[in-house]
């Protein structure tokens, strides 16, 4: 009887464990596609735009779908199933001139475009 019990147990704890390394997997992926992203987006900046952003704000990272992206930025060739995501980061000018949007496809690592300024 007590073998069984602890089968029982132990069978639990593994079907708990899986469940939450499945997750957490999931997490990785999307902590690992926000930071690439990140990065893709602060190396396509130019120094001007990098002297200007705040380092006490952090930026943020949207995912975003191909046909929410503006009309204005090229988006023809882009896979309607590609990882697009909206990094946006706060400046020192944003009462002037809003802050800078970069569009980011994650799939391919290469900047989709540039949200416009005022």
């Amino acid at each position: 009887m007590k073998v069984s019990y602890l089968f029982a147990a132990c069978l639990l704890l593994f079907v708990l464990l899986v469940g939450c390394s499945t997750e957490a997997a999931k997490e990785n992926d999307l902590l690992h596609d926000y930071a690439l992203a990140k990065r893709i987006a602060a190396k396509s900046l130019s120094s001007e735009q990098r002297k200007e952003i705040l380092p006490w704000k952090l930026e943020t990272v949207t995912p975003v779908s191909a046909s929410s992206i503006p009309s204005f930025i090229q988006t023809d060739d882009l896979n309607p199933d590609s990882l697009i995501y909206k990094v946006q980061f706060y400046t020192s000018k944003d009462e002037i001139l809003g802050p800078i949007g970069v569009y980011v496809d994650v799939a391919s690592q290469a900047v989709v475009g540039h949200q416009l300024r005022n």
